[in-house]
């Protein structure tokens, strides 16, 4: 959770610019001042700590907002709403093989990595 003070303040710009966008570029605001804590991460576990533990650690709500407003502008509801963009971040079903019945038990050929696609 955002401390208070920096709530007030990306409410303020919310308001002021009028366009949903605000909140997607003060989250990718603080996603880029966390970015060397979030790169010197070693595990999933980790990183997933990080990021639920960043935005109540904006406590410069002045440079959060300043972030968001000025390497983000950018980002505008219209681009963020861009068919082409949105298709290319889409998730696309991945093929699976066809389901044949298995045993509950590892089979002998099991090697526990990942099969090949």
């Amino acid at each position: 959770m955002l401390p208070l003070e920096a709530v007030l303040r990306v409410w303020d710009t919310l308001l002021f610019e009028m366009e949903s966008s605000v909140l997607f570029r003060v989250a990718a605001a603080i996603v880029d001042q966390n970015a060397r804590a979030l790169l010197a991460q070693s595990d999933s576990v980790e990183l997933w700590a990080r990021l639920q533990r960043m935005p109540s650690m904006c406590f410069d709500s002045s440079a959060l907002v300043d972030v968001a407003l000025l390497q983000y502008s950018h980002v505008t509801r219209h681009a963020l709403l861009c068919p082409h963009i949105r298709a290319f971040f889409s998730c696309q079903p991945i093929p699976l093989p066809p389901f044949t019945e298995r045993s509950s038990t590892r089979s002998a050929q099991c090697t526990g990595q990942p099969c090949a696609r």
